[in-house]
């Protein structure tokens, strides 16, 4: 039995803001070297979750000023099996990441979070290959089985929704919703 849906806030019309691009960001403007343009290996090293909250803290402010919600996203855009293994992490090493990377997100979300803005930890799952050309397509059950462990841990961790960026194919995107809903 599927568990019930969380509350999500930003379904009720609210404004909610977002971050503007965290690997860009970090490769481009703060000339952090991210191999394979990861930002997950932050996550591991005090000195990284800090580069991450640093990255995170002026978006979230402005939504404080404001008095809008935020959406808080992973830094797990290349937490997948691919591009895990070009990292040389290893299956349980991603499950393991992903999961802190929504311990993470909790941990901002508590700092931050008030009644004038709520904030919304979003999983970021991203594509199989390149994001922006079809390298090798799956299918979309084949994308479901890929990208599930992702999922699954971002539920496990307490994540409150997905969100699946620079699809490039809509067989990855089908997948990615199907393990989205059977999580």
């Amino acid at each position: 039995m599927a568990s019930p849906p969380h509350d999500l806030p930003q379904l009720d019309g609210s404004v909610f803001l977002m971050d503007g691009g965290l690997e860009t960001t970090l490769t481009f403007l703060e000339g952090v070297e991210l191999p394979f343009f990861a930002a997950f290996p932050l996550l591991l090293d005090t000195a990284g979750r800090r580069r991450l909250e640093s990255y995170f803290e002026p978006f979230i402010r402005t939504a404080l000023e404001r008095k809008v919600g935020f959406v808080l996203d992973t830094p797990t855009w290349r937490s997948n099996t691919d591009w895990g293994a070009k990292l040389e992490y290893s299956m349980e090493q991603l499950v393991d990441v992903n999961r802190r990377a929504v311990a993470w997100a909790i941990d901002l979300k508590g700092k931050f979070a008030s009644p004038t803005t709520r904030i919304v930890i979003n999983g970021v799952v991203g594509p199989r290959g390149d994001g922006y050309r079809v390298d090798a397509k799956m299918t979309a059950e084949e994308a479901h089985t890929y990208h599930n462990p992702q999922i699954e841990a971002f539920h496990d961790a307490g994540a409150e929704m997905v969100s699946a960026i620079t699809m490039n194919y809509v067989e990855e995107a089908i997948g990615i919703v199907k393990a989205a809903q059977a999580n």
